[in-house]
């Protein structure tokens, strides 16, 4: 499926290319074949010497990987040469942007092989609201406790069936967002979760909500979720949503809704123009790319944030220890058959944050221009 957002200024259009499946698969049946053992090189008294990556296991680069084993192209051929890789949710983030009363994003962006790798962070608000939530699944310490152990095997034992608790299907989408007016032209390869297809193989995506959708109380928040859904919905190229109302985590009904209805189901003050969040994702990026063309060198990375209730980007070039966005799997698979290419400005060389900078008024002088055209 393909969309195309535009006008005289911007211009948006997708399409998906890809789709692949993550996650694990573990027998309805308990049995002794499946009890964890540690691993036999590891199963040893003395001190041993081993390299571990815990930043590896994103399943966007795994993909990548995966593919250059079996077809044997370059980096560049398979992201369909585009010069950004990146998640839905940071594109997403963009998208609502100017649109949101205490907007805030924070993203890594590293270059490799002349293309930018773009890794979305956590911001502080985020940390602050889930301190005391559970462990995360991709944590660190889980990736670490299945490097190490196995199962323990038993080859007479076959388990009656099998089952996934845990599933994703992915897509892959390769998307070109212009700025016609200023000549500049971003193609960007994303990855995203998809929910599901419908019997005539289109992308939905599936919602909960509490109680109705009642455009009589279209309130501030009502109104960020459903541009939430909107955008999402614009990035993988589906006209359709899926929401089942629940009443005490209990579903009553189910109805599919249209996304064009989506902007019409909250109060006029409250909605959004699309030209103005597609312009101001493509200046964002566009700006990005040029600040790490200027001052990222071959051992940094360039840090990305807009603080909540500020209209100021900042920019903090820092160590590529601190914000580890290539796992040393992907650039091993990488590195043989490609020449890297870097931009490496006369700097100092030290960990921790190099250089400070920021966007003045960004948010101002973006909405104002928009609104011009």
């Amino acid at each position: 499926p393909q969309k195309s957002n535009g006008c005289a200024a911007v211009e948006f259009q997708t399409q998906l290319i890809d789709r692949f499946f993550v996650g694990f698969e573990h027998p309805i049946d308990y049995s002794s074949a499946f009890r964890k053992v540690l691993k036999e090189e590891y199963d040893v008294e003395e001190e041993i010497g081993v390299r571990i990556d815990l930043t590896s296991g994103c399943c966007l680069l795994d993909y990548l990987i995966e593919q250059s084993q079996i077809s044997h192209k370059d980096l560049k051929e398979l992201v369909s040469g585009a010069s950004i890789v990146c998640r839905r949710g940071i594109l997403n983030k963009l998208l609502n942007c100017p649109w949101k009363y205490s907007s805030e994003f924070r993203f890594a962006v590293k270059q490799f092989h002349g293309i930018y790798f773009i890794k979305e962070i956590s911001t502080e608000t985020y940390q602050k609201q889930y301190v005391a939530r559970f462990i995360d699944p991709h944590g660190l310490l889980p990736k670490f406790k299945n490097h190490v152990i196995r199962d323990f095997g038993n080859a007479s034992y076959i388990p009656p069936k099998e089952v996934s608790t845990w599933e994703q299907m992915q897509g892959l989408y390769l998307c070109d967002l212009s700025l016609l007016s200023e000549a500049k032209y971003l193609k960007i390869f994303y990855g995203t979760e998809l929910d599901a297809f419908d019997n005539e193989d289109n992308v939905v995506e599936i919602k909960l909500q509490k109680g109705e959708l009642n455009p009589s109380n279209s309130g501030y928040y009502f109104s960020e979720k459903i541009r939430k859904w909107y955008f999402q919905n614009e990035l993988i190229g589906s006209d359709t949503v899926v929401v089942g109302f629940h009443q005490d985590k209990v579903v009553t009904s189910i109805k599919k809704i249209k996304n064009n209805t989506l902007p019409y189901m909250i109060s006029p003050e409250n909605r959004w123009d699309d030209s103005t969040s597609f312009y101001a994702a493509a200046n964002i990026l566009s700006t990005v790319l040029e600040v790490y063309e200027q001052n990222v060198g071959r051992d940094e990375t360039l840090l990305v944030e807009l603080l909540p209730k500020t209209t100021d980007i900042l920019y903090h070039v820092c160590d590529d220890n601190i914000h580890h966005i290539l796992s040393d799997a992907f650039k091993d698979a990488f590195e043989d058959n490609e020449a890297e290419v870097y931009h490496d400005p006369d700097m100092i060389m030290k960990t921790g944050y190099l250089i400070e900078g920021k966007k003045n008024g960004w948010l101002d002088a973006a909405l104002e221009k928009s609104l011009k055209i």
